[in-house]
């Protein structure tokens, strides 16, 4: 989304940067964000100039002293970032929160990003890096996941906004999840529009 609603959130939205040369990705002259998996974390981004760096790098640990990045296999690049306009991800609490009947969640996000998957296809989901990890190596997060039993269900505008039956389609999907089912999230999104969008599909299941 580029405009007014990006000026006004310009402070508190997430700023993707690049894990080698540490320089903001400018989406607006159609950089994008190759997607790399960290062996025991989460996501990172870099540059494509920097992506055969960033590969070669190890991660000097005992249970793994092996190339600390490699390629996700859904994820391909983020092409352009929305704010979050205070949206959050819908998630599963821990498994003996979910025995006590305490299902949800709500996980501020840090941007609406819009993916390039490897067979081509684009898909609008959330992004976020806890502030501890801003700085650390494999510190973002796509809520959604792999959509397994503790991965994002949904996305919604406030932990307050949610109806009855919103609710309970979520607590649907955990339920299944956890019987072993995979289930896709509820996809609510709010209007976004992307710079990149006029020449793109963007993918909304």
């Amino acid at each position: 989304m580029r405009g007014p609603s990006i000026a006004s959130d310009a402070e508190r939205m997430l700023q993707l940067r690049c894990i080698v040369c540490h320089l903001p990705f400018d989406f607006a002259r159609n950089e994008t964000a190759v997607v790399l998996r960290h062996i025991a974390y989460g996501y990172d981004f870099v540059h494509a100039h920097h992506e055969s760096t960033a590969l070669k790098w190890i991660f000097v640990d005992p249970e793994f002293d092996r190339p600390e990045f490699t390629h996700d296999s859904r994820r391909a690049s983020i092409l352009d970032v929305a704010p979050p306009d205070g949206w959050t991800a819908v998630m599963p609490q821990p498994p003996e929160r979910v025995a006590e009947g305490d299902l949800i969640s709500f996980q501020p996000l840090g941007l609406w990003v819009l993916v390039e998957h490897r067979d081509g296809s684009r898909y609008v989901e959330g992004l976020v890096r806890d502030p501890e990890w801003e700085s650390e190596p494999g510190g973002a997060e796509f809520p959604e996941g792999e959509n397994g039993p503790r991965d994002a269900v949904g996305y919604a505008p406030s932990a307050g906004h949610a109806g009855p039956a919103r609710l309970a389609r979520w607590e649907s999907i955990i339920s299944a999840r956890h019987h072993g089912n995979h289930v896709p999230p509820s996809r609510h999104l709010p209007p976004l529009e992307f710079e990149r969008s006029a020449a793109l599909s963007l993918g909304r299941p």
